[in-house]
Formats: C-alpha cells, structure tokens, sequence
C-alpha cells in the first residue's frame, strides 16, 4: 500500500510526474548540464518513487537551442557544490529570448540542496550560435543581468547532427557538439551572504540545436515505495513531498520552492534529505476518512512533525507503472480530500541560505495505493 498527500488531477500526475530528476541527481551522479530549472522541475516529481501517474505520449515540437558547461567544484563555508551554467533559448516562442542559468549543487550522501537563478531579462542577454553545425557559440550581455556578467565563447572539437522531419512535413537536422569555452567575463552575484559572488570558470561545455523536429517522447512512470506525500501544484510557490521511492531503504523527504527576485530573475530552491523509515508510519484510513502523520527525525535538512487529516470518502482510479526491473504494475489509488497542518515543532526545511517553514494548515490530498499485479 502507498500513500501520498498532494495536488489535483493531472497537474498533480505532471508534477509528480516530474520528481525523478531531482531524486536521482540528488543521491546519484551529479549532471553535467546545468538544466534550467523549470525542466528540472518537469523531470523531477516524474517517477522514482512518486506513483499515481499512467504511462504517456507527450508530443514535442519546439525549435530550441542550448549551452551547457560542464560543472565546477566549489568549497563554499565548508561544504562542497558543483556548480553549472547553461544557455537556452526558446526560438519558438518568437521572442528569440534567453535565458542563463546558475545552478549550485550540495553535495552530500543523505541530503541534498540544489540553487537555480535563472536570469531572463527582456533584452541584452544575447545567444549566438552556429546552428548548422555546433561549430561555434557567443553568449553575452550588457548591463541586463548586472551586477552579474558574462562574456563565453565556445568552440566545437567534435559534433554530429541527425535529419529529422519538422511539424510542418520539411526536413531538418538535429545538432549537438562538445568543445571548450572561453571567458571574456564571468560574474555571479547571488545576492546571498552564503554564496557571495562567483567568478570560478568551467573549461568545457556541450551545445545543442533543435530546429523543431516533430515526435513522441513515451513516458512510462516508476512504481513507488510503501508511502507517497505531496502537497502542491505544478504552479505553487512551494510543493513539499515526503516518500519511499522505489528501490529504496529510506524514505526521501523535502521541498520545492519558487520565488522571483525580480521580473527577470527567478530562483529555484530545492531540499532533499534520506529519512528513517519510522517517519512515515502507515495511514490509517477507513470508509468515511484518514489521517497519515510525517516525521523527520532521521532526516539531516527537516525538522518538526505535520498532520493529515481527511473526513471524507475516498475516490477510486485504477493507474499503471513500472518498477526499477522494466516491470509492469496496475494499482488502485484511493483519493482523501483533507488538510495537513504542522505540529510542534514547526514542519521546517533548513536550507542554507535559511529555514523555510511549512505554511500550515493546507489543503492537502492523501492518496492509498493498493497494488492489484
């Protein structure tokens, strides 16, 4: 049986949908592509342990271009971080805007702490790029990302593309290289007293080239662990979750936050931390009502307990996944409409750049899943 608390509908399943990013980067390999963090967000809550979401076709078609470089070690007040900074431009939106991301990474065995700036100012950031080839890419700004800069030329040493059909039925080809990067200038201004300013430089980085080719991306989701929590939506300011992925021994416990600094600069926090399995007790539910309780006693970046509690019959949907063997699974998910409210101690997640505490009481969705094969 699981069990999770969380959102609506399929905005629910899409960001839930989403969480496998995240968790695997969190306790795995660290990513050479400082992603922004909206596609992070999207891959994040996606499967590792976050069921109630049926295998998907989702549809892609967006003429695109990105740089990535690869991460560099940071030691910022004692810990350790990977940092990363990407290039993105959306060229179907018909702004040609783009966008630069900062992404800081903690580095840790049973938590993890992950910091996006994503600056995207109205003008002065510009992308350039060779788009048949990968050869050769310029980003660069003015004044528009100040008191932050930066200046990076990049230089291909090796690239392949592949042909493609575009939406509109005409050919194209999809690019991607490796090479190095050179810095004119490079400045972050996190406008933290933990991060300060950065100016550490990366040596090699990745492009890509989408022009738009058309296709199915099949999504299949991952079968989660004994109990689920989640609270938020796809769109909310925060969206916390508790869980025992698939696979693992411990539950995973955390928070995402979005919060804009200005209108061209966005941060996006995220805080993981391994629990014990005693601080998610099973729910007790029954016809009429349930209530679930989660704790945070073993986790190093949580403190403090919360509460749900739901008076009302549950719904039932029937849903697929796969477990981490490609096996397929069908389970029946009973949906409690009710409210989760911290206890004493306040539900807290310790961030470092400062605590963020549980904004009780939510509404809240607790999901039961029975597994029928």
């Amino acid at each position: 049986m699981n069990a999770r608390l969380g959102m609506t509908g399929s905005a629910r399943r899409w960001m839930l949908g989403v969480a496998l990013s995240v968790i695997v980067l969190a306790f795995g390999a660290a990513s050479a592509w400082a992603a922004p963090a909206q596609m992070t967000a999207r891959s994040v809550l996606a499967a590792h342990g976050f069921p109630g979401m049926t295998p998907a076709a989702t549809e892609f078609d967006e003429s695109e271009a990105g740089l990535g470089m690869s991460p560099v070690r940071l030691r910022i007040h004692g810990a350790d971080y990977l940092m990363g900074v990407s290039a993105d431009d959306n060229l179907s939106s018909g702004s040609d805007q783009t966008t630069l991301t900062v992404e800081l990474d903690a580095l840790g065995t049973t938590s993890e702490q992950s910091y996006q700036y994503a600056l995207s100012p109205a003008s002065g950031l510009t992308f350039n790029f060779a788009r048949k080839t990968g050869a050769r890419a310029v980003v660069k700004a003015s004044r528009a990302i100040a008191p932050s800069a930066i200046g990076v030329t990049y230089t291909a040493t090796r690239h392949q593309s592949f042909p493609c059909t575009l939406q509109d039925g005409s050919k194209g080809r999809m690019t991607f290289s490796q090479g190095t990067v050179t810095f004119s200038a490079f400045k972050f201004v996190s406008g933290t007293t933990v991060f300060g300013t950065i100016t550490k430089q990366a040596k090699k980085a990745s492009f890509f080239y989408d022009p738009g080719c058309g296709g199915t991306v099949h999504v299949t989701y991952i079968c989660g662990g004994a109990e689920d929590v989640a609270v938020g939506h796809l769109n909310s300011p925060q969206q916390w979750f508790f869980g025992n992925p698939y696979g693992e021994k411990r539950p995973i416990e955390g928070l995402f936050t979005v919060s804009a600094l200005s209108p061209a600069e966005t941060v996006y926090a995220t805080g993981l931390g391994k629990a014990r399995v005693s601080d998610l007790p099973t729910p007790q539910a029954g016809p009429t009502g349930a209530t679930a309780t989660v704790k945070t006693n073993g986790n190093p970046l949580m403190t403090g307990t919360a509460s749900f509690t739901s008076t009302s019959a549950p719904t039932v949907q029937t849903w697929k996944c796969r477990d981490n063997q490609g096996v397929k699974h069908t389970y029946s998910e009973s949906t409690y409409k009710g409210t989760l409210s911290s206890d004493s101690p306040l539900l807290t997640v310790n961030f470092a750049t400062g605590p963020v505490a549980f904004p009780s009481p939510q509404p809240a969705q607790l999901y039961l899943f029975t597994y029928t094969s």
